[in-house]
């Protein structure tokens, strides 16, 4: 079960060390997608598709469960899907989830964007059996990896989803063909649930700290894109270092253009010199 590119690894993973098995999907249904709001499948659904996988979409948790029910998996496994799984299939059935974080610390749609907003040095990969609850389930299996100061999210999501896969694959070999399982729950302290990121907060307020501002360009660029609004037109921020306590814009794309340099896009877009808290040409 699952939907975005982060899930294909692990997909790739099961397809190709189990060759023997009975792969079945469950997707997202197929949605409108870029400005021409062409109606795509999910990236897990092309995937399997040029497998020869069947895939499934039910459009709610009732139709997900009758369509478990009917299929008897003797194991689920569950990365980024979109819905939380009802009681009675995680009550009945082995489900694995691979989550983008070192729980019990980011639970929710955006770990690995709450890592690099907190500046953390280091996020992971945990397995947990899961329950009906959020994230809540016990803990299988946990590995580590170290967020380095040039990470954006780009960076943390490809690294990571490799790792879910490797971690995942591990933990299969050695504890679910041996039925070596023993779940440790989780503490629900230090715990934040992350929500999922909205327009509000992608734009950049050039008044607040430099360190704030940074932190939001790398949990949120290349995409969505953390962006300055100048004069009602969008500039997206997608690279950016600190210099002497300012805001050093490196790379910008201004709305319905190419990502270029910051003194190409001070060339051509005037209002953008002068502004509040950015370096610039060796002044302040």
């Amino acid at each position: 079960m699952g939907s975005p590119d982060f899930a294909c690894p692990c997909l790739k993973a099961l397809i190709e060390h189990y060759p023997n098995s009975q792969i079945s999907v469950c997707t997202q249904a197929d949605k409108p997608y870029g400005r021409n709001k062409k109606i795509t499948p999910t990236p897990i659904k092309t995937l399997a598709l040029s497998h020869k996988i069947k895939v499934y979409t039910p459009k709610t948790k009732q139709e997900l469960s009758t369509q478990v029910n009917s299929l008897k998996p003797d194991l689920i496994i569950v990365v980024a899907y979109g819905f939380i799984l009802e009681k009675t299939i995680t009550d009945n059935f082995l489900c694995i989830n691979v989550h983008a974080s070192l729980l019990p610390k980011y639970r929710g749609a955006t770990p690995m964007q709450a890592a690099l907003l907190n500046n953390d040095k280091q996020t992971g990969i945990t397995l947990i059996k899961m329950d009906d609850g959020c994230d809540t389930g016990p803990i299988l299996d946990q590995c580590t990896h170290p967020i380095h100061k040039n990470d954006n999210i780009q960076h943390l999501h490809d690294a990571l989803s490799q790792l879910g896969a490797t971690t995942l694959l591990n933990y299969l070999k050695k504890n679910i063909e041996t039925s070596n399982i023993h779940p440790k729950p989780q503490e629900n302290t230090s715990t934040i649930t992350c929500q999922k990121i909205n327009k509000a907060d992608l734009k950049l307020n050039l008044e607040d700290p430099p360190q704030k501002n940074l932190a939001k360009i790398r949990a949120y660029s290349p995409f969505p894109g953390a962006f300055i609004l100048i004069k009602n037109k969008r500039f997206k921020i997608l690279k950016a270092r600190i210099t002497t306590n300012y805001l050093d814009i490196l790379v910008i794309q201004p709305e319905g253009k190419k990502a270029m340099t910051w003194q190409e896009a001070c060339s051509g877009y005037k209002d953008l010199n002068g502004l509040p808290n950015i370096y610039q040409k060796g002044k302040k």
